[in-house]
């Protein structure tokens, strides 16, 4: 056996993973949560791509200040689903959930993010590897 992945590998790697956020403190100040749990899922690649896609003007081409502001709304949307793996959200939704607590919501952002990585892609884009300078070879 390889100790590379094989093209087939990573083609194969098509399983979702879900995550469970919780279950919550019974002291958890929101009613009607404490002890319970929130399921995450993972997004594909083309869910990814997406979840990036929404916050860009599609006449401009730039990002959309107002959708921009909706990211954790977005994740949350896109992430979180009920104990058989259905999304519990739907685009509808994005404006209520704009109105949840914010502690929660940064909550459930944070974990989602982590399971998704969204982490780690913000950081390759806000600090993008320098490009060589070739002029003097």
């Amino acid at each position: 056996m390889s100790e590379y992945a094989t093209r087939d590998d990573i083609l194969g790697a098509k399983e979702v993973r879900f995550c469970d956020f919780g279950p919550l403190p019974d002291d958890f100040p929101i009613p009607g949560l404490a002890g319970k749990k929130i399921r995450l899922k993972s997004m594909t690649a083309k869910e990814n791509v997406a979840y990036e896609e929404f916050f860009v003007d599609a006449v401009t081409g730039k990002e959309d200040e107002n959708r921009k502001k909706l990211y954790r709304e977005k994740a949350i949307i896109d992430c979180v689903v009920d104990g058989d793996g259905s999304r519990m959200f739907t685009i509808d939704d994005i404006r209520k959930l704009s109105k949840v607590d914010g502690a929660l919501l940064g909550a459930i952002y944070d974990r989602a993010s982590k399971h998704n990585r969204f982490d780690e892609a913000d950081l390759v884009k806000k600090k993008p590897e320098p490009t060589p300078d070739f002029s003097s070879s």
